[in-house]
């Protein structure tokens, strides 16, 4: 019996492997890869790193190769101490990378298997389990994005969750802590912490859902005390287990667009913007202020946001109202992103129906209702509303050449998505099989996990609405621990699959379980009505429902200038309603069948559990690989050779490489353009960084430094020209302004002395003075440096100079001559002292190390003679994190091997009792 027992687990694990590699049959056997953007800009961030590494070993801790410098272990992150991390990847990943979309695919559905059998699932309704979370499209959405990270966070979710019940139930409870920090351990060395706080928002629920059922029902009350406790202990351990990642992160936030700033923010509200209309500024001003988003965005220092409204409504009003307006905007350092920022992609409270029905607003903006998509390339559609209302159109120009143009355009605007988000490459559907699992399980799951996983479900949904529902959502941004540092909210729901997942198989066991066959038809066809009834309302809501969308105003505007677009708009909204009815009635086919086979298994029409269990399986299958194919199919893989390589090289790169002279930065304006794109922000790609050494790189925690400094002067062409001294102090020779031609300009080196530091008020002072000084001859510092500068004479003499003499991203060694004592700026971003970046004078610590200039770079004083000057990156968090985190993974293992061994024995000594 054990061995049939095993050799159907074994039998399972084979099946979810072989989908897996199946789905990504072009990755695993063909040599093929995704485009994986993300990944892609990834690999130009680590350039500098991979360089390092492969010539000595060790990934450098420091890249200067994007954002004017920054820490790489935000990059590419290294952390040999972390034994888990390490098992995870040599052992259960077999030394894959972790973009390995099909090992992905297959230890998600792997985990979410073994995650159920924790629950206590029979092993079969497990396996469907553990399909249809790995298959959910979402999943799918971000394998092709590249979104690797989060996905390999998502991976521990459910047996974090399975853990961590099983402490609480109080069987097994040490196995239960030891698993849950071992697996939450995983989780976090996956760098992801966004996933990771919905994870520890998931078992917040659960944890509280047992607390709250043990004191109504005044029973096992300790045992959930002591389950809860050794999961905060092993909690901590995991959080032990990854301190030098977490430690480092925490510490560079700080130092990011997620940190606090030290410039003061002005924010005019539409609450400020009613009142001004009421003390008489005209609506034509107030209609100015909304089109170019002034209102309830954070502006910072007085300066500029005087200017920018100045520039939007005009200066006569502004210098006439200047101290009421300021008066009326609040001012405060913003601390962590602002809401615009954080809740940019909020997914809308009616798109949640794509959780039942996948296309309810649309698909993905790569995708056009226009588009013949039986065809290769994107070519006109014949069929669709849209694309023949645009042959009617282009009947009428008479220019092929023009016609051609046109209708490339009237196509790209019949995306078919058309919801809240500025753009979406695919929605969040659980499927509608899972969907009406999903509703049983909130009836039939046991007690205490029915609450907490629906509750958390509830929540993260909520969650996801984010600017959709703002009575709450800016409550948690402004009162949540740390909540504001996360963005794109709408992320909340891909974590949400797993308890969708979790909740629907665990209602399948239940159905099973419940031994009264009235009752069970009862739930069933009560959870059909709720199910069919929302895929029926959407079926009802194609034809009766507003099927405008935010972005139509352009299309309307057109149309009050030219009736002939609203035909076009008209069509567009037609197909909306089409693909809105054909997913709203495939779901809801896909409900009556799935209710359908526990109906004939409940009359008795079969009584094999394993074969109602097996018809589920295969119509969830049907039912999530046909959505899913929409967004990762035959046409989305390439060749893994075309996808991994750097970007070709224009003439402008092999310009800027032919510099002897390889110390410098570049200024990337023609970043996108190299893979065929147009040019894209400089400053949110890292295409450029794949040969030079850049100012601008694509992450999500930019330095803040150089954040503000783009905000506030590289936002129009005043940057080469009048504000050109900005980029020459950053070290840029080159502005790359077309693939043909990089100019070079008058860049200041890696170091130089000044005549003179001013000292000003504050930052803000600081900021507003970058525009006009010349950091050739001077720098500009706070006051707050006054102890620092205090006795600095810096006089000039003929022959001083400072030069780079070396250079290694951890170390930048200078040699200097003067005759006096002088003061020098380097051309490195800030990064303080306390954080890792020392300076040393002829092998010995300086006393003081240097000072914030210049906003954005370091300054420090120089003494008189001829010194060896370095600059050493040793971070102290790094470092005895590592040690810390090698204590913390060990206590780990041991916990769980010990606790995995007093497991066995006692189940070997049960066994043995009932033979005698």
């Amino acid at each position: 019996m054990k061995i049939t027992n095993a050799l159907s687990h074994f039998a399972i694990v084979a099946i979810l492997l072989f989908a897996a590699i199946l789905y990504f049959k072009p990755v695993a056997l063909d040599n093929k890869s995704l485009p994986e953007s993300d990944n892609s800009q990834a690999r130009g961030m680590q350039a500098e790193i991979q360089k390092y590494k492969k010539a000595e070993g060790d990934a450098p801790l420091w890249t200067d190769q994007v954002f004017v410098g920054m820490p790489s272990y935000q990059i590419y992150g290294e952390y040999n101490n972390n034994v888990i991390q390490k098992l995870f990847l040599y052992v259960v990943r077999l030394g894959t990378p972790v973009n390995t979309p099909h090992i992905i695919l297959f230890m998600m559905m792997l985990l979410a298997y073994l995650s159920l059998i924790m629950f206590g699932v029979n092993k079969w309704m497990a396996a469907v389990g553990g399909l249809a979370f790995g298959l959910m499209t979402n999943n799918l959405v971000l394998f092709e994005a590249g979104h690797s990270t989060k996905l390999h966070a998502m991976t521990y979710m459910a047996p974090i969750l399975a853990a961590a019940t099983m402490a609480l139930r109080g069987k097994r409870m040490l196995l239960g802590a030891s698993l849950m920090g071992f697996f939450l351990a995983g989780q976090i060395s996956a760098n992801h912490l966004q996933i990771t706080y919905y994870t520890f928002m998931m078992l917040a629920f659960i944890g509280g859902a047992f607390l709250v059922n043990a004191l109504l029902k005044r029973e096992q009350l300790m045992t959930v005390v002591k389950g809860g406790s050794l999961l905060i202990i092993a909690a901590a351990l995991a959080v032990g287990a990854n301190l030098s990642a977490l430690w480092t992160t925490y510490e560079y936030s700080k130092e990011t667009i997620r940190g606090k700033s030290e410039l003061t923010a002005y924010t005019l509200n539409e609450s400020d913007a009613r009142t001004l209309a009421q003390e008489g500024m005209p609506a034509e001003k107030i209609a100015q202020l909304q089109q170019a988003r002034i209102l309830n965005e954070p502006i910072k220092t007085e300066t500029i946001f005087i200017n920018r409204l100045k520039n939007v409504i005009g200066p006569d009003y502004v210098n006439a109202n200047k101290e009421r307006i300021l008066a009326l905007a609040s001012s405060q350092q913003q601390d962590g992103l602002n809401k615009e920022y954080i809740f940019g992609w909020s997914y809308g409270k009616m798109e949640t129906f794509t959780l039942l029905v996948p296309h309810f607003y649309g698909g993905a903006n790569g995708m056009y209702f226009a588009d013949d998509q039986s065809k290769s390339g994107i070519q006109l559609s014949k069929e669709s509303a849209t694309g023949k209302v645009i042959q009617k159109m282009m009947r009428n120009v008479q220019d092929p050449n023009q016609s051609q143009q046109i209708a490339n355009q009237l196509l790209q605007m019949s995306t078919q998505y058309w919801g809240a988000q500025p753009f979406t490459s695919g929605p969040v559907y659980f499927g509608a099989v899972i969907c009406l699992l999903l509703i049983l399980g909130l009836f039939l799951a046991e007690g205490p996990l029915r609450w907490g996983l629906g509750l958390a479900l509830l929540f993260l949904t909520v969650l996801a609405w984010g600017d959709n529902f703002k009575a709450f959502n800016y409550f948690m941004v402004d009162n949540f621990p740390m909540y504001n540092k996360f963005r794109a909210v709408s992320m909340a729901l891909s974590a949400a699959q797993v308890l969708a997942a979790l909740l629907a198989i665990l209602g399948l066991q239940g159905f099973f379980n419940l031994e009264d066959t009235a009752k069970r038809e009862k739930l069933l066809y009560l959870a059909t009505g709720i199910t069919a009834g929302l895929a029926a309302f959407a079926l009802v809501y194609s034809f009766v429902g507003d099927l405008s969308a935010p972005n139509d105003a352009r299309l309307e505007a057109m149309v009050a200038q030219a009736p002939q677009w609203a035909e076009y708009l008209e069509a567009l909204k037609e197909d909306r309603a089409s693909l809105m009815r054909s997913d709203a009635l495939r779901s809801l086919v896909f409900v009556l069948l799935a209710a359908g086979s526990l109906w004939a298994f409940n009359r008795g029409y079969f009584k094999e559990k394993l074969i109602a269990v097996a018809i589920l399986g295969l119509l969830s299958l049907v039912d999530l690989v046909g959505v899913d194919l929409n967004y990762v199919n035959k046409e989305s893989f390439q060749r893994k050779k075309d996808v991994a390589s750097a970007p070709p090289m224009t003439k402008a790169d092999q310009q800027v490489l032919s510099d002897k002279d390889p110390h410098f930065r570049v200024f990337d304006l023609i970043a996108g353009a190299r893979r065929g794109g147009s040019p894209s922000n400089s400053f949110a790609n890292s295409e450029g960084a794949y040969f030079h050494k850049v100012i601008g790189g694509y992450h999500a925690a930019k330095p803040i430094l150089l954040q503000e400094m783009v905000e506030g002067y590289f936002t129009n062409n005043e940057i080469l020209t009048d504000k050109r001294h900005l980029i020459e102090m950053l070290n840029v020779k080159y502005v790359m302004q077309s693939p043909e031609n990089a100019v070079q300009i008058g860049n200041l080196g890696n170091a130089w002395l000044v005549d003179q530091v001013k000292q000003l008020e504050d930052a803000d002072a600081v900021y507003t003075a970058l525009a006009t000084f010349n950091p050739r001859v001077e720098a500009i510092t706070t006051k707050a440096n006054a102890a620092y500068l205090d006795g600095l004479a810096n006089t000039a003499s003929s022959g001083d100079y400072i030069r780079l003499k070396s250079y290694h991203p951890e170390k930048l060694v200078y040699e200097s001559q003067t005759q006096n004592e002088r003061f020098a700026v380097f051309s490195e971003i800030y990064y303080p002292a306390s954080k890792g970046w020392h300076l040393y004078i002829d092998g010995q610590r300086a006393d003081q190390d240097f000072i914030k200039v210049n906003y954005l770079l370091r300054g420090a004083r120089i003494p008189a003679g001829q010194h060896k000057i370095e600059m050493v990156f040793e971070p102290n968090s790094y470092y005895t994190g590592e040690t810390l985190a090698l204590i913390s993974s060990l206590l780990i293992l041991l916990a769980l091997l010990g606790t995995g061994f007093l497991a066995y024995r006692q189940a070997q000594l049960k066994a043995e009792e009932s033979l005698i």
